[in-house]
């Protein structure tokens, strides 16, 4: 019985390479977007408590803006809130 084993790694980095170059800039970007999100809720739970009863439409007000992943390659990748 003879059992043979082949491996093909140069295909395999490559596999990576491609899937590197998709995934990194979609991840940093849905970090920065979940992180605005979060910020953007706890401003509003903080401007509940800190403030002197504000008005509905003061909390509301509180705007978050996500990250385009296609700004990754320029260096730019942001979100605001």
């Amino acid at each position: 019985m003879q059992i043979g084993v082949t491996t093909d790694v140069a295909r395999a980095m490559k596999g990576l390479k491609r899937l590197e170059k998709k995934q990194v800039p979609f991840a940093a970007a849905l970090g920065l977007t979940n992180s605005a999100k979060r910020l953007a809720k706890l401003e509003q739970r903080m401007m509940v408590k800190q403030l002197d009863r504000p008005m509905p439409f003061t909390v509301r007000g509180i705007r978050w803006q996500r990250a385009n992943k296609a700004e990754y390659a320029g260096g730019a990748l942001h979100s605001r809130v």
